[in-house]
């Protein structure tokens, strides 16, 4: 299925500012079942710089920065993403959620407790 999307975010000051600096995710990123045939992201007023790159879990991040003074700022994302059918995800093992805090303790995930810096007398 074909999905054509517009975001539009407007930032309107009451008084001029001088500078703005900027990260967005708005791109979507590829999938194995989503394809993006088009996307671009617009900033009015135009940056001066801007840049691109893929954050730890592999969203596209968008930087940018607009250095003269301005009291609106207008950021819009333009995608045509193709999205095919797939298969629904199987969530496998523990309790189901209206149960898990009755779960016995051994049955929950065990998480490592912070370590906490020690204290100067």
């Amino acid at each position: 299925m074909l999905f054509r999307i517009t975001h539009r975010t407007e930032y309107r000051y009451d008084e001029p500012v001088s500078a703005n600096y900027s990260e967005a995710h708005l791109l979507p990123r590829s999938l194995p079942y989503q394809s993006i045939l088009e996307s671009d992201l617009s900033v009015d007023p135009r940056p001066s710089e801007v840049s691109e790159h893929l954050d730890f879990f592999g969203n596209r991040t968008s930087y940018f920065s607009v250095d003269e003074p301005h009291s609106v700022l207008a950021v819009t994302a333009r995608s045509v993403v193709d999205v095919r059918a797939r298969a629904a995800a199987v969530l496998e093992g523990g309790p189901p959620w209206d149960a898990a805090p009755a779960a016995p303790a051994a049955a929950r995930p065990s998480m490592p407790r912070p370590s906490r810096p020690a204290r100067s007398r």
